[in-house]
This record gives structure tokens, sequence and C-alpha cells, in this order.
């Protein structure tokens, strides 16, 4: 553990957008030298520390290295590892002033708290449905949920109140959500992604969000490519009627023909 490393991201939380960035950057000062140098924790390293998946970790790394609040470090630091197991070097930038630029600075950290922890609560219901599990304690892989202030919670606006529901259209994100919630097991992630773009298509094109829901509950009994969704849909909204039966049976009808009635009465 950095000392150093950690009261210097103490000192420099300013530059972070969110919560996550912050989180990362921790991580990294928690692996620099005395110097500030010299982070050679991998990508899931980092992650792991900072509650979050690799990808993400991914994400905030090339976010601070993109505004030179860390600077690749020596590489011959890790010359001796592997190549495709080697780590990539971070330092911290030790001449970055506290405060970022005027334009950026004394903004409250508050919005960017709520927007995160919004983020972390899509997650973990996420991670909760793919479990089959609605109520109880996160697992220790969750992401941290950051207490929010009051009348924050998804579907709420100030004012509000509480247990009231949003008059949001639902975007294809929500949507999105509420199929994963059915799903007995987690999809691809390429299949997750080529739907929302189907779904969000559809919701451009004016389509309603019931007739999207109804046509995705029969895409899945179906197991189709996600680019056949339009299709489903467009069946759900344009079905005429039941199909005519599949054992051919014609219901018996009266004969229209008095005479019909005549002869039958003869014969008797």
């Amino acid at each position: 553990m950095s000392t150093n490393g950690l009261v210097w991201a103490a000192n420099h939380s300013a530059w972070c957008k969110n919560v996550g960035e912050f989180a990362v950057l921790v991580a990294i000062a928690n692996y620099v030298d005395k110097d500030l140098k010299g982070c050679r924790a991998h990508q899931a390293t980092l992650g792991e520390l900072a509650r979050c998946n690799k990808r993400t970790a991914g994400t905030h790394v090339r976010a601070l290295a993109d505004r030179k609040v860390i600077l690749s470090g020596d590489s011959d630091l890790v010359k001796d590892i592997r190549q495709d197991l080697r780590p990539d070097v971070w330092d911290l930038n030790a001449d970055l002033p506290a405060s970022p630029p005027e334009e950026t600075a004394g903004k409250s950290c508050t919005s960017r708290q709520v927007n995160s922890a919004r983020r972390d609560r899509q997650i973990s219901a996420e991670r909760q449905a793919k479990n089959g599990t609605t109520t109880g304690k996160f697992r220790q892989s969750d992401r941290q949920i950051l207490p929010t202030e009051p009348g924050s919670e998804p579907g709420s606006e100030p004012g509000q109140e509480p247990g009231s529901s949003s008059a949001e259209p639902p975007t294809a994100q929500t949507i999105v959500g509420e199929w994963l919630k059915r799903a007995a097991k987690r999809p691809p992630e390429q299949v997750i992604g080529h739907l929302s773009k189907e779904i969000k298509s559809l919701l451009a094109q004016g389509i309603d969000a019931d007739d999207i829901r109804q046509g995705i509950a029969r895409w899945m009994q179906r197991g189709l490519h996600p680019s056949t969704l339009p299709s489903v849909v467009n069946e759900v909204m344009n079905a005429t009627g039941p199909a005519p039966r599949a054992n051919g049976h014609t219901p018996f009808q009266a004969p229209t023909d008095h005479s019909a009635y005549h002869h039958e009465s003869q014969r008797l």
C-alpha cells in the first residue's frame, strides 16, 4: 500500500468525473511507489479493488489517462513478464494541480454520486434477475451502492410522492431490462446489443412500447435471431384473428335450400 499515492489521490479527487473513476484512481494510487510511479497492477486487479468489473475499470483508466491524471510509466518494469500477460504501467501525474480548470471546478460531486448510484442499482438489479433473486444482501462482487439524497430513487423527481411512477415513456434500456428479468439465463452481450438496437429503432418509428413487449414475448418463445424482432412485432400488431384449425374440421351449417328439409321428411 502506498500512503503517498493514496494521499495524492484524495487531494486530486476533483479531477474524477464520477465515483467509479475515483475508485479506480485510488486503486492505482495503492500500487504506486513512494515517488508516485510504477503501478503494475492488472486491469482485473484494479477492478476488484474498485468494486467493478475488468471492462469498467479499463474504461475509467482510459478516461483518467486522456485527462492526464495518470501517465504511462516505465515499461521496463514489466519486461520480464510474458508479453500476453504483461500489464500496463501507470504513474500518477505529480505535476497535476489539486483542482481542475475553472470550467470544471466548483461543481458538486453529489450529482455524479447520484448518477453513479443509479447505474449501480441497475447493474445490481440485472445481476439479481440473472441469479433469480429479488431481495437480500448484494454479493461481495457487486458494486457498493452509495447513499443518495431523498427523492433520488429511480423513477422519482423532486417533489414527487414516494412510490409514484414517472410519466416518462419507456426507453429501449427499460424494455431490455424487462426482457433480461424474464430470461432464464443472461443472453450473450452480442444478442443484448443487437436486440437493443432493434428496440431503439422501433421506438424511434413510433411503435407502441406494449406492442414491442408482446413481440419480444413471442420472439423469446420462438428463439429467433434478434434481427427478426421487427417482423414479429409487426405480426403482433397486425394479427387478424385466430388461424383455421389444423385438423381441417368444418363446423356444421344448416342448409339454406328448403327442399333438403322436404326430401328428408319424405324419407322419414
